[in-house]
């Protein structure tokens, strides 16, 4: 008798305490609470930002705060010692495997949030370039029509296509940089939690 009305106070208590959370729980973290619904990709305000450019933000931003605030991180040492640990006391090759797969993960994590620390870096890089490119004086004529290379001499027009190859391959190189570490981070995805 005392099962059945625990049962049924049961039944009704849950489905009118979700209702309220569902409704109250949105309203208390649009204001007060945590935003974790919310991500801060970095990028500068400004009219407008491409979807490419702000997915691979968005990606990179997780990535990075999860690497600086949520990954629980394992030393070398740690490692070693804890693997070491494994095959002596337990003898299990399967549960060793296991945490030699979960060290290369987190290592692979951590590369991906490294390379996004140096991203402006490279961002600057291939701006340099373009900006070497402009200044080899094929902006010069441009304010009588003509396209500038046409007017130049020889040997500028040389230095011209070289610094212009540089440039379309720096940024050539970051694109396909970029692909790998979405491609990375999206593989590794299921592993970033704490």
């Amino acid at each position: 008798m005392l099962n059945k009305f625990i049962s049924r106070i049961h039944d009704i208590y849950y489905p009118i305490r979700r209702k309220i959370i569902d409704f109250v729980s949105p309203i208390y973290y649009r204001f007060f609470g945590h935003k974790f619904h919310i991500v801060k990709t970095g990028l500068r305000p400004q009219a407008w930002h491409d979807s490419d450019v702000r997915i691979l933000y968005a990606v990179m931003s997780i990535v990075k705060w999860f690497v600086e605030n949520d990954m629980q991180k394992t030393s070398e040492t740690d490692y070693l010692r804890e693997y070491i640990r494994i095959i002596h006391d337990n003898n299990m090759e399967g549960e060793a495997q296991g945490w030699v797969n979960q060290y290369r993960r987190q290592k692979e994590i951590e590369e991906i949030a490294l390379w996004w620390n140096n991203y402006d870096n490279r961002l600057k890089e291939i701006d340099d370039s373009l900006t070497k490119w402009s200044q080899c004086g094929v902006m010069d004529n441009l304010h009588n029509g003509v396209f500038p290379i046409n007017n130049l001499p020889e040997d500028k027009r040389k230095i011209e296509r070289e610094l212009s190859a540089i440039h379309s391959q720096l940024g050539e190189n970051l694109h396909q940089e970029e692909q790998e570490m979405l491609k990375k981070a999206i593989e590794l995805r299921e592993y970033m939690w704490s």
